[in-house]
This record gives structure tokens, sequence and C-alpha cells, in this order.
């Protein structure tokens, strides 16, 4: 093959190439425009706007954690569920700045008696309930529900009894209306030191809505 010759094909071959890259890169070019409108497919990862959005609308559509207010005596802790010890008593939250509620019994708000019990204090200080035997009646509790609902009450009593003779009928027992139960312990402590010999509890009903 004379030289011109293997000049002209080797510069056909370059033409080829680079036509070939020119048409390869339009269309994956292409191609990604086609995938973008379609909003990704399968196996990708989407958009980074989409990443973006995604937790914020799951952020958004989670429901608040319930919330116990109770301004004269500076009162503001989230709310936890409450189950029973093995001992049939009833639970206390592992946080010292929540409350507790009962699970079994009514929601703040529902007829009958919703229980809420938090720690008077810790080894390090005053715990969410710490004031709780400076209600006096008339003095309002608020409750903010999961639901976005808010119910408000009003103290009407306080009574101390002995961990020992434990009022359950008075505490747990139906009622006609919706009332709250507001329990801590109090009283000085048995022969260890770390226990209450006594229970705080605060009787409350719910304010009717205007």
């Amino acid at each position: 093959m004379s030289t011109p010759l293997r000049r002209r094909l080797s510069w056909a071959a370059v033409i080829a190439g680079v036509a070939l890259a020119v048409g390869l890169g339009l269309w994956l070019g292409a191609e990604r425009e086609r995938t973008a409108r379609a909003g990704g497919v399968a196996g990708t990862a989407p958009p980074a706007g989409q990443l973006d959005a995604g937790p914020s609308r799951a952020a958004a559509a989670a429901p608040a954690r319930p919330r116990l207010e109770i301004p004269s005596i500076d009162v503001a802790a989230h709310a936890v569920d409450l189950g029973l010890n093995r001992d049939r008593s009833l639970e206390v939250p592992k946080d010292y700045d929540d409350v507790g509620v009962w699970k079994r019994g009514p929601e703040p708000g529902e007829r009958g008696p919703a229980v809420i019990a938090g720690h008077v204090d810790s080894r390090s200080g005053p715990a969410v309930f710490h004031r709780l035997r400076k209600l006096r009646r008339g003095d309002r509790v608020r409750w903010d529900g999961e639901n976005g609902v808010t119910e408000r009450f009003v103290v009407t009593r306080t009574e101390e009894h002995p961990k020992a003779e434990f009022p359950t009928e008075k505490v747990y027992r139906d009622t006609r209306r919706a009332e709250l139960r507001l329990i801590t312990c109090s009283g000085p402590a048995d022969a260890s030191g770390r226990r209450s010999l006594n229970n705080l509890i605060v009787f409350a009903r719910r304010v009717r809505k205007d």
C-alpha cells in the first residue's frame, strides 16, 4: 500500500472516531435530560431537590410530642407512656424532666381520670414535679396532645398518702367527666434514704370550652 493511501485511510479513521464520539456525547446528553424530566429511574438516587425535601415533609407530618404545662410552678414537660412494674406499681419516667401518662387509662381530655406521674427530684437536684406541692385550688393545667388538641384543667384539691396505703380506688376509678391525677413522691425517706414513703396527689378537672 502506498504512503498517500495509508494517510488517507488514517485521516478517515480519525474523522469517523470523532463523529462517533460526538454522536455518543449527544445521545448521552439526551438520555440525561430525559431521565431528569422523568424524576429519576429505578436503581438510581432521586434528584438532590427530592432528597432534601423528603425528610422535611416527613418531619412536618410527624405528630408533636404530648406536653404538660403548669405555669404557676414553671412546669413545661414532654410526656411519655407509662406501664406497670413487675410488682404492679406504676412506672416512672426515665428522664427526670419528663412526665408520664398511664397508657391503659384515659388520655387527658377524655372522660375519666388521666393519671400523670413525675419525679420530685434526682441525684443532681430538683425534677419536673419538685414544686407540685405548691399547687393550690384554682391553679391551671394545660395539656397539648399529639392530636393537636389543647385541654385545660383546674386544680380542685391536693392529698398526701403513705405509699403503703395508696388510694387506688380514688385515683383510678371512673368519673363522669375528664379529670387529671398528678402524682409524685413526697414525705420522709425510708431507712435507705433512697425511697420516699409518701405520694402527693393533685386532683384536677377539665375546664369547659367556651
